[in-house]
């Protein structure tokens, strides 16, 4: 039998306590094997014997010999046991962190695990922004039994309007995911060119603005240097005036001393 075969195969391997070499006879010789081997889960029970001495990763080597289906259940478990839980757990991803790294010409893809919907996840995001079957802009079809067009058309519906297209089953549609393939990327191609005309459009705005503001700021500069100019020149014609009014004042206050002289003489 090809177990027989890999555990005789693994009595050639050396460095065990119990080794190895011992085990052939050991199976051949007592029922417990048998009893471990065919548990539901054996990798959560210890070996017979001497044998639950072996090290986490030499009991795999056994595993592997006598319930090879039950190898990755037990792999998931050793490396949690070395390196952390974290390397084999399922952490999702938060959809609105997968959502705010996406593009309209990105889709995303949700690959599912058993018992796994995705739909009430993503139709609590696009409540949020604006997107759901009541305002026309969410459509959720389910492939198969000819929903093709109608996905399509959704996908037109959204990509003319701004929405949200979730295609459930694509498994279902092999032939038609070629099809999906170069929808996607015709639309990607009209939408790269309609975002480079409205960012040049937005450039050609900004330029304008640019220029209507350094106009403008031109004309303040100019219009504050006339009047300052004009401060400077009213100052100066007061300083002026002032002057010839203090001179005009001595000559008065000059002549009644003279004549207070003339008097007293």
């Amino acid at each position: 039998e090809p177990n027989w075969a890999s555990v005789q195969a693994l009595a050639g391997v050396e460095g065990t306590t119990p080794a190895y070499e011992k085990l052939p006879d050991d199976m051949a010789e007592n029922n417990r094997w048998r009893l471990w081997a065919e548990v539901e889960k054996p990798e959560e029970e210890k070996l017979p014997g001497d044998w639950k001495n072996l090290t986490s990763f030499q009991r795999l080597l056994i595993l592997r010999c006598l319930r090879p289906d039950r190898i990755t259940a037990a792999l998931e478990g050793f490396v949690g046991e070395q390196i952390g839980k974290n390397y084999v757990s399922d952490q999702a991803v938060p959809l609105d962190v997968s959502y705010a790294d996406s593009t309209p010409t990105t889709p995303m893809f949700f690959v599912l695990s058993p018992g796994v919907d995705p739909v009430k996840p993503v139709e609590v995001l696009g409540m949020k922004l604006g997107f759901c079957e009541d305002n026309n802009n969410f459509y959720n079809v389910s492939l198969g039994q000819g929903q093709e067009p109608v996905a399509e058309s959704a996908m037109e519906n959204c990509f003319k309007d701004g929405g949200w297209s979730m295609l459930a089953n694509l498994h279902l549609v092999a032939r038609w995911l070629l099809r999906l393939e170069k929808i996607l990327e015709n639309y990607a191609v009209i939408y790269t060119k309609m975002a480079q005309i409205a960012k040049k459009k937005a450039e050609k705005k900004a330029a304008r603005k640019r220029a209507v503001a350094a106009a403008k700021a031109a004309e303040d500069k100019k219009k504050a240097e006339e009047l300052a100019a004009a401060k400077a020149a009213a100052g100066e014609t007061e300083e002026a005036e002032e002057g010839e009014e203090g001179e005009e004042g001595e000559n008065a206050a000059d002549g009644e001393a003279a004549e207070g002289e003339g008097g007293g003489k």
